[in-house]
């Protein structure tokens, strides 16, 4: 395939359907103004693959931008390739089409290009059969022709193995974190021999990947910037990456991704990059934890830091901790008062437990 500088490249899923092979993400994208400015000025920039979520709270801003940008001439809807995401606590056959059809509507669309599970709800013990009734949905969906590709987000291999066993109908996408410090080579390996394509959220790192010696140095190598350089390589592993700006130049930089290559010199230099910090955030508001290789060899497994430690600063002042159990539920106290509550694996959202009895 032949890349022109600025020249979208794409992607075959496995069902025939092309995708554009870079994204514009509106993940932590405030709903309003900024949602719809960005959103155009990505798609006047030559994006033309637009990536939201039900629970990113800005589906309506990016739908008037959409709506826009067709009116002004800018771009045709069938050039524009469109996903949502069904909320990881609406998972069960009915509210997955209700959470669908919300999402219709508040984008102003017909269809959309790819509908996503945003991710496994581990909080809750029956997840296997929710996982299902869910997929069930979006099968129905997608041979009902409201939606031109289904997938997942944010599952490992255990669910996608779960999935596969059960699905008639196989995800076409696994939505993940990848970037050079977190190269997710087990799942990627996974969805490769599954034909199932991995879009990468957080290429950048939330921009901590801009500060890693090894990108600026080959950027500045390139004359490219960090972000192009991260971006690239998401590119050359075969990884979709969906980007995210409020900011108009970094916008058009981050687009500026194609007609060049990363040599393979500077790529196997990345490789030694894999192993580092990442976010390991989810969609359902989980902090992020600091994540560490099981060892050496261990080919992208990971285990939690352990935080058993009780600190004391300057020797005086106690700032302990409760654990309740494995990174489930942790509290920070300060003098007996808790300052900061972090929720994990099999803290349970009373109101979804709520709703889940109804």
């Amino acid at each position: 395939m032949t890349e022109t500088l600025t020249e979208q490249i794409y992607y075959t899923l496995s069902n025939g359907v092309k995708i554009p092979a870079v994204g514009f993400g509106l993940h932590r994208m405030p709903e309003g103004e900024v949602t719809v400015n960005s959103v155009k000025c990505a798609i006047e920039s030559g994006y033309r693959h637009i990536d939201t979520a039900w629970a990113y709270h800005n589906q309506i801003g990016v739908g008037k931008a959409i709506k826009e940008c067709i009116e002004e001439g800018i771009v045709k809807r069938e050039d524009l390739f469109i996903t949502s995401k069904l909320y990881m606590h609406r998972m069960s056959y009915e509210e997955t089409l209700d959470n669908f059809q919300e999402s219709l509507e508040q984008l102003g669309l017909d269809y959309l290009d790819l509908y996503l599970i945003h991710d496994v709800d581990r909080t809750d013990a029956d997840w296997k059969i929710k996982n299902i009734d869910s997929w069930r949905a979006m099968e129905k969906l997608y041979k009902e022709g409201k939606v031109r590709a289904i997938g997942v987000s944010n599952y490992g291999i255990e669910h996608l193995e779960f999935l596969l066993s059960k699905a008639e109908i196989k995800p076409m996408v696994n939505q993940v974190e990848t970037h050079p410090q977190h190269q997710q080579i087990r799942l990627a390996g996974f969805c490769r021999g599954q034909n199932i394509l991995i879009e990468s959220w957080a290429p950048l790192f939330e921009g901590k990947i801009l500060k890693n010696p090894v990108v600026q140095d080959i950027g500045h190598r390139l004359g490219k910037t960090p972000a192009q350089i991260a971006i690239r390589w998401n590119l050359q592993k075969g990884f979709s990456p969906l980007i995210g700006s409020k900011n108009t130049e970094h916008i058009k930089q981050n687009f500026e991704v194609f007609g060049w290559e990363i040599p393979e010199s500077d790529m196997n230099l990345l490789e030694k990059e894999d192993n580092g910090e990442f976010t390991n955030r989810s969609c359902d508001g989980i902090l992020p934890r600091l994540m560490v290789p099981l060892d050496s060899t261990s080919g992208g497994e990971y285990k939690p830091l352990s935080f058993e430690k009780t600190f004391k600063l300057f020797g005086l002042i106690p700032f302990l901790k409760e654990k309740k159990s494995t990174w489930y539920k942790t509290k920070w106290y300060f003098f007996g008062i808790p300052i900061l509550k972090i929720h994990t694996k099999d803290w349970k959202d009373p109101k979804v437990e709520e709703r889940n009895k109804k």
